[in-house]
C-alpha cells in the first residue's frame, strides 16, 4: 500500500480531480506570488454564500472517492500507460516501473523496477468507473482530449511466471500487491529503486526505510495472507536486501496449492496533512439539488523521463480545474464531471456560477496566448501580464462537447475576473 498524503503536456500536465478537489479544501490562501488584479469585475453569485455544512458535505465526498487510474491517450508523456494523482503525489504506470512523483517539501521522484521480471507485461485498467475526465489545453481543439477513462486498479500480467502486479486504493492510500498464483516462486520477486538516497532495513520493526530529497519513505512490513475456505489466514513474511538498493521477501511456511497475496504498506509519514501549497481553490457553487462545483488553480510537473529529481517545466504554471460532485453520493458515483483548462502559461480560476440548467461559468485570470477559445469575443490576450477569460462547461455533455463558449476579456493591462453571476437567460 502507497499511503499518498501530499501533490502539464508540453508545458504543464493536469492533476486529475481528486487533487484538485483535495486542493479546494485544504487551501484557500492566496500564494505570495500570486498577481495583483488592474481590473476585477464585481460579481454576487446566483447561488449565494456556501455554508459550512455544504462544505462538509463535499470534504466527505471527496475523502470516499476511490483512487482513479487514467488511461493515458496523449496527455501525458507515451511511456506512461496510466497515472493517478493524490494531494501528496502523482503515480506514473509505465511497461516496466513505476515512477512516484513526491511533491512536498521538495519535489522528488522515487523509481521502482521489478529486477529480472517480464519486459512487456499486459498491462489493463480494471473495474472502469462511469466518471471520464476532459483536458482543453491551448486554444488547438485537436490537441483537447476529451472522454479519458478511469478505472478503480490496473494490472500487469505476469509480471513473473504465476505472478500478477495490481495497483488500486482510495483517497490517501496506494496500494500495490503481487498475487502469487499456485506453485509460482515469490522469491523471483526482487524490487530495485532509483531516486532514493539511501534504503535500509529497520532491524526493531522490520520496515523498510527510503530516504528521498522530500523526506523519509516508510515501507511496512509486508502484510502477506492467504484466503482459504473463505477465511484469511496471515503467513509470515519479512524483507530482504537482494543487492544495493533491492530488497525481496523471506516467505514463511504457507499452503503453495492457494493464491498467496503480498502486499507491501508503504507510509509517506513526512507528508501528513500537507498540501504542499500546491493546490489553490477559489470558487464553489452549489445548484438547486445539492450539487457542487468547483474551481481554482493547481501546479503539477511533466512526467520524469530521466533518472534525476524533477523540476518545474517552463514556469511552473498552473492550470484552472472545474469539478462537480454529488455531495450527497458517496463513492464514485459522488464524482459527476471533471474538466481543466489552460494553455501555455499560468491560467487561474477565480469564480465560478452555475445556471438552472447546470451550466457553469468560470472566471480567472490567464497568461497563456493559446488559451481554449470558442465562440469568442475577444481572439488574443493583450494584457502584458494576462487577461481575464470567461468560460461556460456544459456537464451534460461529454468530451470536448461540453465546452460550450470560452473567450479572452481584457486589454494592455493586467486583467482579473474575481466573480461570476448569470442571470435567468444564460448570461454572464
Amino acid at each position: 500500500m502507497l499511503s499518498s498524503i501530499t501533490h502539464r503536456k508540453p508545458i504543464v500536465y493536469l492533476l486529475a480531480f481528486s487533487l484538485l478537489v483535495a486542493g479546494v479544501l485544504q487551501s484557500t490562501t492566496r500564494p505570495s506570488h500570486a498577481r495583483r488584479a488592474t481590473s476585477t469585475a464585481k460579481s454576487t453569485p446566483k447561488t449565494g454564500a456556501v455554508d459550512e455544512a455544504t462544505k462538509a458535505r463535499v470534504s466527505k465526498a471527496y475523502n470516499q472517492l476511490p483512487l482513479r487510474f487514467e488511461e493515458n491517450r496523449g496527455q501525458v508523456g507515451k511511456e506512461v500507460k496510466y497515472l493517478s494523482r493524490s494531494s501528496a503525489s502523482t503515480l506514473f504506470l509505465t511497461k516496466t516501473e513505476a515512477v512516484l512523483t513526491l511533491h512536498a517539501p521538495s519535489v522528488s521522484v522515487v523509481r521502482m523496477k521489478l529486477q529480472g521480471a517480464n519486459r512487456l507485461p499486459v498491462v489493463t485498467g480494471e473495474h472502469e468507473m462511469s466518471a471520464r475526465t476532459n483536458y482543453f489545453i491551448g486554444n488547438d481543439p485537436q490537441q483537447w482530449h476529451g472522454d479519458v477513462a478511469q478505472y478503480e486498479r490496473v494490472r500487469y500480467a505476469s509480471v513473473y511466471p504465476g505472478i500478477d502486479l495490481l495497483y488500486y486504493g482510495q483517497q490517501q492510500s496506494l496500494e500495490y500487491d503481487f498475487e502469487v498464483a499456485p506453485g509460482a516462486d515469490p522469491r523471483r520477486i526482487v524490487l530495485g529503486f532509483k531516486g532514493v538516497r539511501g534504503l535500509k532495513i529497520e532491524s526493531s520493526s522490520g520496515d523498510l526505510l527510503l530516504e528521498t530529497a522530500s523526506g523519509e519513505v516508510r515501507q511496512h512490513r509486508p502484510v502477506v495472507y492467504q484466503e482459504v475456505d473463505g477465511e484469511r489466514r496471515a503467513v509470515e513474511c519479512r524483507y530482504v536486501m537482494k543487492g544495493k538498493r533491492k530488497v525481496g521477501f523471506k516467505v514463511g511456511a504457507y499452503d503453495r496449492t492457494q493464491r498467496l497475496v503480498i502486499d507491501p504498506v508503504l507510509a509517506y509519514s513526512t507528508y501528513l496533512g500537507g498540501g504542499g501549497g500546491s493546490d489553490y481553490g477559489y470558487g464553489i457553487a452549489v445548484d438547486a439539488v445539492g450539487n457542487a462545483y468547483v474551481t481554482g488553480y493547481t501546479y503539477s510537473i511533466n512526467f520524469p523521463t530521466l533518472n534525476q529529481y524533477q523540476t518545474y517545466q517552463g514556469d511552473g504554471a498552473g492550470n484552472v480545474f472545474v469539478t462537480k460532485l454529488n455531495t450527497n453520493l458517496s463513492g464514485t458515483a459522488s464524482l459527476l464531471y471533471s474538466t481543466y483548462l489552460g494553455g501555455n502559461m499560468g491560467d487561474f480560476g477565480r469564480g465560478i456560477a452555475v445556471d438552472s440548467s447546470g451550466n457553469v461559468y468560470v472566471t480567472g485570470n490567464t497568461s497563456s496566448t493559446n488559451f481554449p477559445l470558442l465562440n469568442q469575443y475577444q481572439t488574443y490576450q493583450g494584457g502584458l501580464f494576462g487577461d481575464a477569460f470567461v468560460t461556460k462547461l456544459n456537464p451534460n455533455l461529454s468530451g470536448t462537447a461540453s465546452l460550450v463558449y470560452s473567450t479572452y476579456l481584457g486589454s494592455s493591462g493586467n486583467d482579473e475576473g474575481r466573480g461570476i453571476a448569470v442571470d435567468s437567460s444564460g448570461n454572464a
